[in-house]
């Protein structure tokens, strides 16, 4: 049996224990149903593979999609926030049959890029090198492209999960040309407590596994990596072995964090999408590479480096990394940084 899509567009939101979703289930005649790792405590995901409907449907524990308190995150009941279709022949898988019912928006899986482009061009664009991104009024509708952009890989349809609440936020605000200004500076320095006021850097500090880190994520989506000094090409602020050598901006929910809400560098912004990032950069980068979830570009500069990390599903960015000179060594996790 076939379903059309706005019959699987109604499992988006539902509870997969509701009596709806269940009925859709026996719809597509399946008796798969997701379920948590109980023995994974960091996976709040699962997804329903039906290779002969040519669809996969995602869920996610709805108090983790709904940024509730962590103790929680593994009793709520499972949300459907995606479902995913699948052209004949997907990423070169033959073992999954294409979908046979109605796209969105009247794709056809034969549409080139820029005939999906032209049927969508009421809805802002986030691009990168083999995706495209819309937010529509009800979701976010991703589309991969199979190379060379000439057809449709897959689409698919899913609900943005939400921020943390505001609440529990520590405010912080501080332009992005101070940055370069605090580079050396030792986790003790008085001018950088007060530029970071109210953070608490050394006790953050001794509370980290890596004594180098002061890890503010929850609080203001802000990490700080401190040095050698004699590693960084600056001089020594205050007496100690340790200077600021580089800091990381997340955006929201990525590794949980709170975004950061301060400037970016670079005019950046966290909605920017990886060809707006690059555009705005003006050159290539010095290192460049793309994944299929994820991609980094990295910019060495006379004083800085920049390090950007993007989504290449949501196409837009997920972190950005400012380090002083001498900061960057090839030897570092290059997805990462």
């Amino acid at each position: 049996m076939v379903m059309s899509i706005p019959d699987l567009e109604r499992f988006l939101g539902l509870s997969a224990e509701s009596m709806e979703a269940n009925n859709l289930f026996d719809e597509l005649g399946t008796f798969q149903r997701p379920e948590l790792d109980v023995l994974d405590e960091y996976m709040w995901y699962d997804w329903l593979l039906l290779k002969k409907h040519g669809v996969e449907l995602g869920f996610v524990s709805q108090p983790y999609f709904d940024a509730q308190p962590r103790y929680d995150w593994k009793r709520g009941p499972l949300l459907c926030h995606q479902v995913y279709f699948y052209s004949e022949g997907f990423n070169g898988r033959s073992d999954i049959r294409g979908y046979a019912g109605s796209l969105p928006f009247g794709l056809g899986f034969d549409d080139s890029r820029d005939v999906v482009r032209g049927k969508m061009d009421r809805f802002s664009l986030r691009g990168a090198a083999q995706t495209d991104c819309w937010h529509t009024d009800s979701h976010e509708l991703h589309v991969r492209y199979a190379p060379p952009n000439n057809a449709i890989d897959s689409v698919v349809v899913t609900l943005p999960i939400r921020p943390w609440p505001e609440s529990g936020r520590t405010a912080l605000f501080l332009g992005a040309g101070r940055w370069r200004a605090l580079f050396g500076e030792s986790p003790s320095s008085p001018v950088l407590a007060e530029a970071l006021s109210p953070l608490n850097i050394a006790v953050r500090m001794q509370e980290n596994e890596d004594e180098r880190e002061a890890d503010f994520v929850r609080e203001c989506g802000l990490e700080l990596y401190f040095e050698d000094v004699r590693q960084l090409r600056l001089p020594a602020k205050g007496a100690g072995k340790l200077g600021l050598g580089a800091v990381k901006f997340f955006r929201a929910r990525d590794r949980e964090a709170r975004e950061w809400q301060g400037e970016l560098p670079n005019g950046l912004f966290f909605d920017d999408s990886p060809d707006e990032l690059l555009a705005k950069l003006g050159r290539r980068p010095d290192l460049h590479r793309d994944g299929r979830l994820t991609g980094f570009a990295l910019w060495h500069f006379d004083d800085v480096s920049l390090h950007v990390l993007y989504s290449n599903f949501e196409n837009h960015i997920l972190r950005v990394t400012l380090m002083s000179a001498g900061y960057w060594l090839d030897s570092m996790e290059l997805n990462d940084r």
